[in-house]
């Protein structure tokens, strides 16, 4: 616990990015220790995306010590659903660039009891202990959370298979690594 308390430190919106290694996060940063190393992470959760009801998903940061491996080739989440049930739309599969990095993505959408169902998925593996090329995972998935009646809470969160790519597109392309981190 004191490691933590003198490697954390608050941080207004407006001070300079920190150009030492370590994660920001909502007021304040915390700086990689001069311990040996271990696993560096940073999760951002959304469990609704206005004015998308019903969407949600989110973006993970993870410096480990192993490189990691492509999601495809890994058999990602999405992936597996998609090979687990018969009626699934694969809408995009396949390599992406995020800010300069070499990532896999595979998009996919159903329909459940008359509302499409959307599961996004797009990941750049790590490459090992390097902080500035952490693994990048970014996740958008439909709500299936059901009322007390056994419906589901929402209805649909997209109008449209485009509408969703193209949302999924902003949120993708919106992906940048901390300036100075590289």
């Amino acid at each position: 616990m004191e490691v933590i308390a003198k490697s954390a430190y608050a941080r207004d919106h407006w001070d300079p990015i920190p150009t030492e290694p370590g994660f920001a996060f909502e007021g304040g940063f915390l700086k990689r220790s001069g311990n040996p190393w271990r696993a560096e992470k940073a999760i951002v959760t959304f469990d609704t995306l206005p004015p998308y009801l019903g969407i949600g998903g989110d973006f993970v940061t993870f410096a480990f010590e192993e490189v990691g491996e492509p999601m495809l080739k890994g058999r990602g989440i999405a992936e597996s659903l998609v090979n687990l049930f018969s009626g699934v739309s694969v809408l995009r599969k396949g390599d992406v660039t995020v800010d300069g990095r070499a990532a896999q993505e595979l998009c996919a959408a159903s329909t459940e009891e008359g509302r499409r169902v959307y599961e996004f998925e797009m990941k750049a593996p790590s490459q090992g202990k390097d902080l500035a090329r952490p693994m990048l995972l970014l996740d958008l998935s439909s709500d299936r959370t059901r009322d007390k009646f056994g419906n589901y809470k929402f209805r649909n969160g997209f109008a449209s298979d485009a509408e969703a790519v193209e949302v999924w597109n902003a949120l993708r392309d919106s992906i940048r690594l901390r300036p100075g981190a590289v």
